[in-house]
């Protein structure tokens, strides 16, 4: 044999390591690219439920925020109400004035029998007519509602 012969033989082995480093390299660099798809989607599926939370987070956020803003606006509705009473001197001397007002007596016929006072130019309406007869009231001026 030929000292190239030889050569070759000697290094055959190096060269059949080589070739099976070099699959298994191969086989090993494709199971990682595998599991790191694996991961990233395991990771991508997390994100959007993550994602998904936060959209639930601000809609629960502003559903809160809009329902408070409901009850500040009750309470100062309710408060506006309670504060706008007059009482019977304040009409009076409102009428006397000559201020532009409509005053809607709302007591009960059986209220009127009982304490048959009027008030001059008021326009009565029973409890019961409101809804069909509430086109009457001028939508224009202040109005008074009288009722015991």
């Amino acid at each position: 044999m030929s000292l190239r012969g030889k050569l070759v033989l000697a290094q055959a082995p190096l060269a059949v390591v080589l070739v099976l480093v070099g699959v298994l390299s191969a086989g090993v660099t494709r199971r990682l690219g595998e599991q790191s798809r694996l991961i990233l989607a395991d990771n991508y599926r997390s994100v959007l439920a993550a994602e998904r939370m936060k959209e639930s987070l601000e809609r629960m956020d502003s559903f809160a925020l809009f329902i408070l803003g409901k009850l500040w606006q009750r309470q100062r509705f309710l408060h506006r109400l309670r504060t706008a009473r007059i009482t019977p001197e304040e009409l009076k001397e409102r009428l006397d004035r000559g201020d532009d007002i409509v005053v809607v007596d709302l007591r009960h016929a059986l209220d009127l029998d009982a304490e048959p006072h009027h008030i001059p130019g008021a326009l009565h309406l029973t409890p019961d007519e409101i809804e069909n007869r509430h086109a009457e009231i001028p939508r224009d001026r202040d109005v008074v509602l009288y009722c015991t």
